[in-house]
């Protein structure tokens, strides 16, 4: 009978779960399509009036310099938001389904020790500051902030300037564990980042009851991730 409820309690969290990305991704399907039939074909007809205008001649220097800035800005916006309609489009559920395991049963703390040494060899200084245990964590709770991790490195290893000193601090009380990334990009000017992982993360997070929150400054970016210690998929 026990064992029973356990199965019939896994199987409706399995649904919900389901029921939840299922209703996530036709959202994410209707913003790709209005992305598509507003800003992305606007945007298109901008970069051909441009280019149009350009073929005729332009007397003006100026001028023509404003219209390879509006051609080449143009076509940077519809770059990203064709990689962005891409990934508002991904309909996989079960792919979804097995990325949100994948990670499960992983060892956190090889995780950072892996991706602390990896930006070290990069030129960058990460510290690690952990005043819990990293091996008591529900599975579903550990891969997350694995994958957590994971994506904060990238980003540093992307954005930072090498030499800077990044940390990473984890903590816990009795119902949540949070995880905090500092990354300090020392005065480089670095292109702007679409943030499509943290995107995911978010999603991800939320289905198990956590947040996940960026803040920038000019000489600084900080992401936290705050997950319930006991939260199961």
């Amino acid at each position: 009978m026990v064992g029973q409820a356990i199965h019939n309690n896994q199987l409706e969290r399995q649904r919900l779960q389901e029921e939840k990305l299922l209703a996530a991704r036709a959202l994410r399907q209707a913003v790709a399509r209005d992305l598509h039939d507003t800003l992305a074909r606007s945007t298109t007809n901008m970069v051909l009036r441009a280019e149009q205008a350009k073929l005729r001649g332009v007397g003006d220097a100026g001028l023509g310099g404003d219209l390879d800035f509006i051609i080449s800005a143009g076509g940077a916006v519809i770059r990203d938001l064709r990689s962005l309609m891409e990934t508002l489009r991904r309909t996989d559920v079960d792919a979804d389904l097995d990325a949100l395991s994948e990670l499960e049963g992983v060892s956190l703390a090889e995780v950072f020790r892996q991706q602390l040494e990896q930006l070290t060899e990069a030129g960058f200084q990460p510290r690690l500051l952990q005043d819990v245990s990293l091996d008591d964590m529900s599975p579903a709770v550990a891969s997350e902030l694995a994958r957590s991790v994971i994506e904060a490195a990238a980003n540093i290893a992307k954005h930072a300037a090498p030499g800077t000193a990044c940390e990473f601090l984890i903590a816990r009380d009795d119902d949540d564990v949070e995880l905090v990334v500092v990354n300090r990009p020392g005065g480089r000017r670095v292109a702007q980042s679409n943030h499509f992982g943290l995107l995911g993360a978010r999603e991800r997070i939320g289905f198990l009851g956590g947040e996940l929150t960026v803040s920038e400054t000019p000489d600084s970016f900080v992401l936290q991730v705050r997950l319930p210690i006991g939260a199961q998929r």
